[in-house]
């Protein structure tokens, strides 16, 4: 059963911390930093000295309690509660149970759901000049909520009654520019995850699942994760005409890569006191970011090595903020889940690109010692100017829409970016939304529409697309059932023949100077199916103006096209 909740029910609990970020934190955020602040902006800072820490680059900072802030969530809480319930009810119930195997299907149910009344305490509040004249504002949050919510799977109910998460955010406001609102666009998340923890009704429910509780925080804790925590984030366009856009705020470059070489552990300590005839069979669990990765298990070893010959595992972390830090499980696998060896908390990034050999001590859940790990890492940064031909690189790829489709495959769709070993895949897509609506034409063709006019005779009248003249309609009354139909279907048609992206995918690259070495961009259907393909080879990005190609690019087989560009980026350890 734990199986089966760990990835459908209380992990969409994050609805509640998302809409807390995107409501309170940016609608206040500009009042923070004019408030505080005690004069005007100094110069933008250019030393590269100045960008060894987030908080050293700072030219002067001020804090504040954040009483403030907490006052105004508590004044909307109800608003906010009301809307979360709903959306409990009305799509997130129905879609665990649409995302269950076939015979498990209506067998798990939310018997109860109240999010609590108890809104989120924020503070301290810090105000501080971040790189490049931009302003970084860091909150304390506090959330107790005195949720009650019950769900029975297979017949056993099962009630989570408090949620505690504990964090600091972090709002970015940045490129500044001269004119109001004086920033490009303003960016949310937070830097590490959030500490979590749930509470049970009674002792009784979790002995019935034993694992329970660490399931389900550890779900949460990945979904808030893949939304808020870097190099995920909420991300606003505060200046639709200068230059940046909204992808370029979400999906800013990184400030370096961070190289993680496995290579062994030692001395490992697992409790296998309930297993008959287990052995130990450890596997790695590093967390930086929103990012995890797993290593491969080792069979049978209480002192596993990683790699050929042991010479180890890499795997590349970007690095979106020197104050990111890596959370680091060992676990023991075994015939029905997997039991916590040991961990380390924070591992900061400087220990973890000395070089050398470093070793990690591990703690179990009691505190005492469950081991150690060896492992080494290098930091690699952007080169500014020349660099040498086999020097590593970031590939970046930045993937807009697809064209041409001819909506006959399910969706949503990804797209799949590889260079050699190196793959990431995206999100899925989504339709285009409809146009900014004229109001003028939106007049017209109401006031058409009124007068009996059917919807072809007013898209020729007015010369627009029928899905406008839907659009405009659909707007002015959403209950009539047959424009809001004819929206949905040209949504849905949207959403198979031109789905958007708008999304950058970044993998690093070790060395670009071989002339064989392409970058496939892979289409993927909702079945993980390929749809269609296109390769680029990497000499030919390197080669390209500001080492950058533009698209589109033709996917093969058929007509249908990628739109976006693809960039390298040099590196140097």
């Amino acid at each position: 059963m734990v199986g089966l909740l760990n990835k459908q029910g209380f992990g969409r609990l994050t609805y509640m911390v998302n809409t807390l970020g995107s409501i309170a934190l940016g609608a206040a955020a500009s009042m923070v930093y004019f408030s505080q602040c005690d004069g005007p902006a100094p110069d933008n800072p250019s030393s590269a000295q100045g960008t060894q820490r987030d908080l050293q680059v700072a030219k002067k900072s001020s804090s504040d309690d954040g009483a403030w802030l907490t006052k105004f969530v508590q004044d909307i809480w109800p608003r906010i509660s009301a809307y979360l319930k709903k959306l409990f009810d009305d799509k997130i119930e129905p879609a665990i149970n649409n995302a269950l195997p076939a015979m498990m299907k209506g067998h798990v149910t939310f018997t109860k759901v109240t999010l609590g009344n108890e809104s989120p305490d924020f503070g301290p509040l810090n105000v501080v000049e971040g790189p490049n004249g931009g302003i970084r504002l860091k909150i304390g949050m506090n959330l107790v909520s005195n949720i009650d919510i019950w769900l029975k799977a297979m017949g056993v109910s099962i009630g989570v009654s408090k949620l505690k998460l504990t964090g600091t955010l972090c709002i970015n406001f940045k490129p500044p520019s001269d004119s109001p609102p004086f920033f490009g666009g303003l960016e949310i998340y937070f830097i590490n995850a959030p500490n979590l923890d749930l509470e049970f009704h009674g002792a009784a429910k979790v002995a019935e699942c034993p694992s329970l509780h660490n399931v389900l925080r550890t779900t949460i804790s990945d979904l808030l994760a893949k939304q808020l925590v870097l190099p995920n984030m909420i991300a606003v366009d505060l200046n639709k005409s200068d230059e940046l856009d909204a992808i370029d705020l979400k999906y800013p470059d990184p400030l370096a890569v961070l190289q993680v070489t496995l290579l062994k552990a030692e001395e490992l300590v697992a409790d296998n006191s309930h297993m008959l005839l287990h052995h130990t069979d450890p596997y790695v669990v590093m967390k930086f970011g929103g990012i995890t990765w797993t290593s491969p298990v080792i069979k049978h070893s209480s002192n596993p090595e990683w790699g050929e010959h042991g010479q180890g595992i890499t795997q590349s972390f970007l690095v979106h903020s020197n104050d990111q830090v890596a959370s680091i499980k060992v676990f023991d696998q075994n015939f029905a889940s997997s039991d916590l060896i040991g961990e380390a908390a924070e591992v900061c990034q400087d220990r973890l690109s000395e070089g050398s050999p470093v070793s990690v001590q591990l703690t179990n859940a009691s505190g005492a010692d469950a081991g150690r790990l060896v492992m080494s890492g290098k930091l690699l940064k952007p080169i500014q100017g020349d660099a040498p031909a086999d020097s590593p690189a970031l590939v970046s790829a930045k993937v807009l829409e697809v064209t041409g489709l001819k909506g006959d495959k399910p969706h949503p769709y990804k797209v799949c970016l590889s260079v050699g070993d190196e793959t990431v895949t995206s999100t899925g897509s989504w339709a285009k939304a409809p146009d900014t609506v004229d109001t003028v034409l939106q007049h017209i063709c109401i006031k058409m529409k009124k007068r009996g006019h059917d919807d072809k005779t007013i898209s020729d009248i007015v010369d627009l697309d029928p899905q406008h003249v839907d659009e405009y309609l659909m707007q002015d009354d959403p209950s009539d059932a047959s424009v809001k139909a004819k929206v949905k279907e040209t949504i849905a048609k949207h959403a198979a023949t031109n789905p958007q992206l708008r999304q950058i995918l970044r993998v690093p690259v070790m060395d670009v100077s071989d002339s064989s070495c392409k970058l496939t961009l892979t289409l993927l259907d909702k079945k993980n199916d390929t749809v269609g393909t296109a390769s680029v080879s990497l000499s030919a990005i390197v080669n390209g103006e500001n080492m950058t190609v533009k698209g589109p690019f033709k996917l093969e087989p058929g007509d249908a096209q990628l739109h976006g560009q693809l960039s390298v980026k040099r590196l140097s350890g």
